[in-house]
């Protein structure tokens, strides 16, 4: 099921996360300020991405199972097209490891925490 939600991503449609991620989904911040979004916030999020870096790409590298948990690690790759974080285009490739953990709730996504690079990335774009 995890590698189901990367493959939504990487589809550029968002009608297969329609039974991946549960009823009460909702994504905690990325860091204690950061906001929790539910599904649709999420998802305008994961747009916007897609006209910033259009040829995204997620590549799961490793999963890690603990019960109801599941951690990804994932590489993210694509191309600088549009202004990200206060950064003009550059046109340049970009590659950055994101953590995840996913909280599972029958069978399908109920609570993620993701942690991408943004170190790197800001580093290939600056």
């Amino acid at each position: 099921m995890v590698e189901r939600y990367y493959e939504a991503f990487n589809s550029r449609d968002d009608d297969p996360f329609v039974g991946i991620v549960g009823v009460a989904w909702f994504i905690h911040g990325e860091s204690p300020s950061g906001p929790t979004r539910n599904v649709d916030s999420y998802l305008a999020e994961i747009d916007a991405y897609k006209d910033d870096i259009p040829d995204i790409q997620f590549a799961v590298c490793s999963l890690h199972f603990a019960a109801d948990m599941v951690t990804v690690i994932d590489m993210l790759r694509g191309t600088h097209m549009c202004e990200i974080i206060g950064y003009a285009p550059t046109g340049r490739s970009v590659e950055l490891s994101v953590i995840a953990v996913h909280c599972l709730e029958d069978g399908a996504i109920a609570k993620p925490w993701q942690m991408p690079d943004r170190l790197t990335l800001v580093g290939q774009i600056r």
